[in-house]
């Protein structure tokens, strides 16, 4: 296996518009990164710029396969998963190899093609591992920020290298590719979706040729820094120690911001091109939000945590996930009332004073399917959940969650999903109130008596008692603001309306609803 046998393996895959999906053309480019490791880097450095051209080419590629795999934002498959863990760890060893090169490559016209492709592949690695959902090498930000220090000492730190940009050609010095690997290993440390992932880079990959790495930290604090010297990531706040340090410059951030939200404005995407800009608009809207909040931060504007962490040690809990799971779970225990000796769930749901409402009694029989987590920690905002490996690989970032928490109903968004190492994941949960209620909407048959249907959906009580910051949660197919719902609740039923949707996750919305009627329940 040589750099010529990965060409010719690259270039029959443009001529014949192979795919990655085939898992021998996987196996025959795994094959070769494999055999390049073992090659020495002065080696790899002699065939320096057909290395650097092929890692082009392979992003090409990659690229080509990255619509599809990431068009469903809810569900994949056993061979969506298998290739992108497969991208994730193929990137890493391009990046280990191009480095390997770019080491070697002292007073060679390729010194600058290698180290560009080094830290192209190394944003991408930590790119594909957020996708995956696996912890990114120990050694991937150090071979990154070796390359920077490399690119300096060789005096190319400033050379102009194209690369490959989702589908787009662009070129880029080593600090805008470094910036770019910097900022992805920020934003996808599990508080992201696979989508907004891609969002992201695309948005970071256009925008890093505006900010700067600086030995000084700008007066205007709109900055971050990291210490080349020992690979870390990317940090917001006081330098922790003296070393090799760079400040990234972001005060061109705010701006690039403000464009986005223009382009909303006029019915445009930015950045007008390429796989992003084909996800929803939600999509593009939470990672402006996650963007916005960082400005906050480094501008010290941002609220503080309302309280500390406090650790849970051997916490064991039933976890519900979505709005369906959510209503199940209340009718299973409403049934375990009834029926003592039946299979009863965890989740008990108990109103002050009352029973449990006719509407959840109605609900009709559904498989369930159980979940048991680790309670890893508890604030006051929020709940940190363990996962066991290969265990909840259906749950991610925006999911809806319901924990049972001393006969009240907790319900949050799920805000971060990380690898714990090899030994699970770690689930992030904010909570959004901790007296939900699941409730059943029986919905009203319009004028020509069709449509009439039943729908699941989780009532989220406002912190004021006149009822303005009430909210019902509703899969997103069943949300019609046109519609008119009866509503059993106590001895009432109420004929609502949903109207405008205050918060959107994975699969579900969050809106105010209207009162239009009230009556009492018959005896």
């Amino acid at each position: 296996m040589s750099v010529a046998t990965l060409l010719d393996t690259l270039a029959d895959c443009h001529e014949g518009e192979l795919t990655l999906r085939s898992p021998d053309l996987r196996g025959r480019i795994a094959a070769t990164l494999a055999s390049l490791a073992r090659v020495p880097g002065r080696d790899l450095a002699s065939r320096g710029t057909e290395l650097a051209e092929s890692a082009q080419a392979f992003r090409c590629i990659l690229n080509r396969d990255q619509e599809s795999l990431l068009d469903n934002p809810l569900q994949w498959t056993s061979e969506d998963r298998e290739l992108a863990h497969w991208a994730a760890n193929a990137t890493w060893r391009w990046c280990a190899a191009a480095a390997s090169a770019a080491d070697a490559s002292a007073g060679r016209d390729s010194a600058a093609a290698l180290i560009g492709a080094t830290l192209c592949m190394a944003g991408d690695s930590v790119k594909w591992h957020a996708i995956a959902s696996m912890p990114c090498p120990n050694e991937l930000m150090a071979r990154a920020s070796r390359a920077l220090r490399v690119a300096e000492a060789l005096g190319v730190s400033e050379t102009e290298v194209v690369c490959e940009a989702d589908g787009a050609t662009l070129t880029r010095q080593a600090p805008h590719l470094y910036a770019r690997a910097l900022l992805l290993g920020y934003f996808t440390s599990g508080n992201l979706t696979r989508q907004q992932v891609e969002i992201a880079d695309a948005w970071i990959s256009r925008w890093s040729r505006d900010y700067a790495l600086s030995r000084t930290a700008p007066a205007s604090g709109t900055s971050m820094w990291v210490d080349v010297s020992k690979g870390h990531r990317l940090r917001a706040g006081d330098v922790a120690a003296a070393g090799d340090v760079r400040f990234l410059v972001l005060e061109a951030l705010p701006r690039q911001l403000a464009i986005v939200e223009r382009g909303f404005h006029g019915g445009r995407i930015f950045p007008g091109a390429g796989v992003s800009v084909k996800f929803r608009i939600e999509e593009h809207v939470a990672v402006l939000d996650h963007l916005h909040a960082l400005v906050e931060q480094l501008r010290g504007t941002a609220p503080a945590r309302r309280e500390e962490r406090k650790l849970v040690e051997g916490g064991t809990v039933e976890v519900f996930v979505g709005v369906r799971e959510i209503a199940a779970g209340a009718r299973l225990a409403g049934s375990a009332a009834r029926h003592p000796s039946s299979t009863s769930a965890t989740l008990q749901l108990v109103e002050e004073g009352a029973r449990l409402r006719d509407a959840i009694d109605s609900l009709q029989e559904i498989e369930l399917k159980r979940r048991w987590m680790g309670l890893a920690d508890v604030s006051e905002g929020g709940i940190g959940l363990h996962a066991p490996l290969g265990d909840q690989e259906d749950i991610g970032v925006g999911d809806l969650v319901a924990i049972s928490e001393n006969g009240n109903l907790a319900v949050g968004e799920v805000m971060r999903r990380v690898p714990d190492g090899t030994a699970g994941l770690v689930i992030g949960v904010e909570i959004r109130t901790r007296s939900a209620r699941p409730v059943r909407l029986q919905r009203i048959a319009g004028p020509d008596g069709r449509g009439v249907r039943q729908l699941d959906a989780v009532f989220l009580p406002g912190a004021d008692a006149c009822g303005r910051g009430d909210a019902l949660v509703v899969t997103e197919g069943s949300y019609d603001p046109r519609a008119r719902y009866e509503l059993a609740i106590d001895e009432c039923v109420f004929v609502i309306a949903l109207n405008r949707v205050r918060r959107q996750g994975r699969g579900w919305l969050s809106c105010g609803f209207e009162v239009l009627d009230k009556e009492q329940r018959a005896a």
